[in-house]
């Protein structure tokens, strides 16, 4: 962000007569009717309101948001996704409430049809669980593709009856691993617990072993077309740092289970991939009861 931080605007925007919302390039400086915008927006940020607004009441498509801002091929949805997410922040409920995701398309700018509606973001505290194979790829080469995708079957078969279990709904399969989200953080948990002790139960007679990461994260994550995005980010992050039978996740969800029959080991501060702040991570001891 911070190299875009420097490229001028590349051109004037004519707003439309009906627009609200009215952006001068020339200034960096967005009008709400009458009234100027105090919070100061960054230049992506502002970028996209311009852009938008130029178009009000029609769709910006995703590819050509990311293009306008990043250059063509130099983005990721993910990106435009945050990008958008502390746009809508920065404006506060109710103007950012006329930034409406378009589901499969883009964003628009338009007059909330009430003064909640806000499609794009979800009010509710979200835990998002995502689990990986640990040497998968080296698996599948080994076994080969039939043999292979007999023992994958058998782990989807373990984890979906595990999420079902524990109230988990499965937001996408990832092949080696699963995206599932909770709207309870103690379930979500004990969920994850219960999938370490299924697959070491499995392991005790199989042939073929299955090491499973977890990583957890909690928080109100934008959604679109059945995607969770900033807090799957992170906990897909997390995982990452897991060995095979770990579940890890942040100190500020460690902070949600105050009082829980849970027990954790601090695993100390890491950097990871797209955040620049370090993040805390804690261990759950599913092996082990009680509460630290």
């Amino acid at each position: 962000d911070s190299s875009v931080e420097e490229i001028a605007p590349t051109l004037f925007r004519p707003m439309p007569a009906d627009s609200p919302i009215r952006c001068d390039s020339s200034s960096w400086r967005v009008w709400v009717r009458d009234t100027e915008l105090e919070v100061r927006l960054s230049l992506q940020e502002f970028e996209v309101l311009s852009l938008l607004t130029s178009r009000y009441g029609r769709v910006c498509t995703r590819e050509e948001l990311g293009t306008a801002i990043w250059g063509r091929g130099n983005y990721d949805l993910n990106m435009l996704h945050r990008l958008v997410h502390r746009l809508k922040r920065k404006l506060g409920p109710d103007l950012g409430a006329m930034v409406v995701s378009v589901a499969k398309r883009g964003y628009k700018v338009e007059l909330p049809s009430s003064p909640a509606a806000d499609v794009s973001t979800s009010s509710e505290l979200r835990t998002i669980l995502f689990t990986d194979i640990v040497g998968h790829g080296e698996m599948m080469t080994r076994l080969g593709d039939e043999d292979g995708r007999r023992v994958l079957r058998e782990h989807e078969r373990l984890t979906r009856d595990v999420l079902g279990q524990h109230g988990g709904v499965e937001v996408k399969a990832l092949g080696d691993g699963f995206m599932a989200s909770f709207s309870s953080v103690s379930k979500a948990f004990q969920c994850a617990a219960e999938l370490q002790r299924a697959f070491g139960q499995r392991n005790e007679s199989a042939d073929e072993q299955l090491h499973v990461r977890v990583g957890l994260n909690a928080g109100e994550p934008i959604e679109e077309e059945g995607d969770f995005f900033t807090t799957v980010i992170l906990a897909a992050r997390i995982a990452e740092q897991a060995d095979g039978g770990e579940i890890l996740l942040p100190e500020p969800v460690r902070h949600l289970l105050s009082g829980k029959q849970f027990s954790f080991a601090e695993r100390g501060e890491v950097i990871l991939k797209g955040f620049d702040d370090a993040v805390r991570l804690y261990e759950l001891r599913w092996r082990t009861e009680g509460a630290d």
